[in-house]
């Protein structure tokens, strides 16, 4: 019996390398720490999620209400806010990062810059909020020792 000539081509299409590095690695795991390159993938991703689901309330809204443009473009707005600060937080809680000032003074400008500008600047700071790292306790394995065993360790060296 004779072999098979024929070899597939190897390709890197058919990889399926769970620790990939690539841009779009883990967009909807909140926790993930990404790169530069990852958080701006992980922006133009949730942009444009973004603004699919603001149109499709616009035309629900003008449609279903009768409202006007200007109705849809408040409910797209409004949206942008809620999703936005949504992402934000929810991003600092899977990080454990939630009660640095840091991170709360990022949460509140994801707030104000999503409610004047939409989701088009407020995703900006969820993008940078996803580049931190997560919070690791430095003293979780250590022992406090009372400055009397200190002293008593010093002075039996």
């Amino acid at each position: 019996m004779s072999e098979n000539p024929y070899k597939p081509p190897e390709s890197d299409i058919l990889d399926l390398d769970v620790n990939a590095s690539g841009a779009f690695t883990s967009l909807f795991d909140l926790g993930y720490e990404r790169s530069g390159k990852q958080a701006v993938a992980f922006y133009f991703v949730y942009l444009i999620i973004l603004l699919c689901a603001g149109f499709l309330s616009g035309q629900i809204t003008t449609g279903v209400f009768g409202g006007s443009i200007d109705v849809a473009f408040i409910v797209g707005v409004v949206l942008a806010v809620l999703v936005c600060t949504a992402l934000s937080v929810f991003v600092c809680v899977k990080k454990s990062i939630l009660k640095s000032y840091r991170s709360i003074g990022l949460i509140f400008l994801t707030l104000v810059t999503s409610a004047i500008m939409g989701a088009l600047i407020g995703l900006i700071t969820v993008s940078y909020l996803t580049t931190r790292g997560k919070k690791h306790s430095e003293f979780k394995n250590e022992s406090v020792t009372s400055g009397s065993d200190a002293q008593t360790s010093t002075r039996s060296s």
